[in-house]
């Protein structure tokens, strides 16, 4: 006789709701993630750019973490400050 193993796990997935929209950008603070990856420093400042230019109210800041790390507590005290955040992950 021949036992069969099966080595899969059941799936778990959390679901989250959306986050809660900002109900248009006038007026807000955006802050681009940058995660330090080959383009997305470059991504990121096109994005700005056309953000900027659709809406010159726009407060946008820039802030960088290490791709392989969670952003430092530093950082993530300043995105608490923001009303969206945009991260890149651009390989």
């Amino acid at each position: 006789m021949v036992d069969f193993l099966n080595p899969q796990a059941d799936t778990r997935v959390e679901e989250r709701p959306l986050a809660t929209r900002t109900g248009g950008l006038a007026g807000k603070r955006v802050a681009l993630l940058d995660n330090q990856k080959a383009n997305a420093g470059h991504l990121l400042q096109s994005v700005g750019s056309v953000l900027t230019a659709r809406h010159p109210e726009l407060q946008l800041t820039t802030e960088l973490k290490i791709a392989t790390s969670p952003s430092p507590p530093e950082v993530m005290d300043r995105l608490r400050n923001v009303d969206a955040v945009v991260l890149a992950i651009a390989d």
